[in-house]
């Protein structure tokens, strides 16, 4: 009430010694850690990681399906405090497999366009002898069973796609040439 969320959390502490699986307890507890603000980062290192202890927490203790999603979000939005975007998005993706909430997937929207799976960067060595223009991914692609080429729409016909860890390079292009390629919606990350 008075707007104090260290005072809040120390109160929130103290009542889970009393009752340990309130899961309105603990998300209270995760909800003043994430809203402690301080130019001290080993104090805000601190406030963010009982936030995301204190979601998991509130999450294991849930009982229904409402209570579960509403507290994955909360996991997410604590994960995302640190910066810790993929395991964020798993989270808040758990959220709405089990309840759909149309304010939590336009964030998920702007989260995954933000910090999701997605191309970086792209490179063209054009002063190199056999020339080539790489794609480059976020996170390292997945390999096995997947046919990364089927990804990918060429203008022209005949080049080598070569995946590499994080990245896609086209072999075979010439110098002084124009190519147009297009990355499909879907192409997989290894995780």
């Amino acid at each position: 009430a008075e707007n104090d969320p260290r005072r809040a959390a120390r109160g929130y502490r103290v009542a889970l010694r009393l009752a340990p699986t309130d899961p309105g307890l603990w998300q209270r507890l995760a909800e003043a850690a994430l809203a402690i603000e301080t130019n001290d980062w080993s104090e805000r290192q601190a406030a963010q990681q009982e936030a995301t202890a204190a979601a998991i927490n509130a999450y294991l203790s849930a009982t229904d399906i409402g209570e579960r999603a509403r507290m994955l979000a909360l996991i997410g939005r604590s994960l995302e405090a640190r910066s810790a975007w993929r395991p964020a998005i798993r989270a808040e993706r758990a959220s709405l497999a089990l309840v759909d909430d149309p304010a939590l997937r336009a964030r998920l929207e702007q989260l995954v366009a933000e910090h999701g799976f997605r191309i970086i960067d792209h490179q063209v060595s054009s002063d190199a002898r056999n020339p080539r223009i790489c794609i480059r991914f976020s996170a390292p692609l997945a390999r096995d069973g997947v046919e990364l080429a089927d990804y990918l729409e060429l203008d022209v016909a005949g080049l080598a796609i070569e995946p590499e860890a994080e990245q896609l390079c086209l072999d075979g292009v010439e110098h002084g040439e124009r190519y147009r390629i297009r990355v499909r919606a879907g192409l997989p990350a290894n995780d």
